[in-house]
């Protein structure tokens, strides 16, 4: 069964400079990020950009720990679908630090759940549709 899109990669240069640059940071303990809404959040998606650091040598790791990141993001947003996080017109840079690799998939997903909060806290745009 498919999954529902809730967010896609940010891969414009210039929309991956912005967000580093003028982003708000929020950080866990296993999560750096930055993030940033667009200008017309209604017809803006949300869009994620996945850093792993190289200290993690094998790229077939680093791959790895994106997708299981992206999963328990996926898991962490079906929790808060009132928000309609999709059509906020977030961007977020999320920078995994190399301990995230030996979390458990549920603390992963408490994780991204500490790391939406801290967003959703900092921006009062968002409210319950």
């Amino acid at each position: 069964m498919k999954q529902k899109q809730l967010f896609t990669s940010l891969k414009l240069k210039k929309n991956i400079k912005q967000v580093f640059n003028d982003g708000i940071p929020v950080k866990s303990k296993y999560i750096n990020a930055k993030f940033l809404t667009a200008e017309s959040p209604s017809f803006s998606a949300m869009n994620i950009l996945w850093a792993v650091p190289k200290k993690i040598k094998s790229s077939v790791l680093r791959n790895r720990l994106k997708r299981v990141a992206k999963a328990a993001l996926f898991n962490s947003l079906k929790d808060k679908e009132d928000y309609n996080l999709e059509k906020t017109g977030l961007q977020i840079a999320v920078i995994l630090r190399p301990e995230f690799e030996n979390l458990p998939f549920e603390k992963r997903v408490l994780e991204f759940d500490f790391l939406i909060n801290q967003i959703l806290s900092k921006k009062k745009i968002f409210a319950k549709e």
